[in-house]
């Protein structure tokens, strides 16, 4: 088996997923059906109504569809903590992974911090990678975890 040295840098281009897709607009509808039954003024519920729909559709051009500027399209992991996003603007920006990375086969949110100290998320579960790139990730960060910790 390579050293995480020998195996970086690692490529991931991201594809939009269907499963994210499909828990969006599951958590989004259900959030919406609650708010039916609810014993509030109309208006309130109206309010409630837009502001879960305005998260739905910021959430949805972010992580879903990859439509909006900063929306991430690839990420490069150039070794140690030196990573580079590449975002649907084509603008591409040095970023820092922060400890707290989720590392599970069905789901990976990696947390980064720029430069302008400014904080972004990359949800990829495994259908937005292609499978061996999606395993060698994982793989990467434990094995980062594993030497840290």
């Amino acid at each position: 088996m390579s050293s995480p040295v020998c195996a970086l840098p690692l490529r991931l281009d991201y594809r939009p997923s269907r499963r994210l897709m499909l828990a969006v607009a599951g958590v989004h509808g259900t959030a919406l059906l609650v708010l039916l039954p609810l014993p509030l003024m109309w208006w309130i519920k109206a309010l409630m109504a837009a502001a879960v729909a305005v998260q739905g559709i910021v959430i949805w051009r972010r992580h879903v569809s990859l439509s909006a500027p900063s929306a991430v399209k690839r990420l490069v992991w150039a070794g140690e903590n030196r990573w580079e996003l590449f975002g649907a603007d084509g603008a591409s920006r040095e970023v820092r992974l922060l400890p707290a990375a989720y590392v599970h086969p069905w789901l990976v949110i990696l947390r980064f911090t720029t430069e302008d100290k400014r904080r972004c998320a990359v949800i990829l579960p495994p259908d937005s990678l292609y499978p061996d790139s999606h395993r060698r990730l994982r793989m990467q960060l434990r094995l980062r975890a594993i030497e840290k910790g």
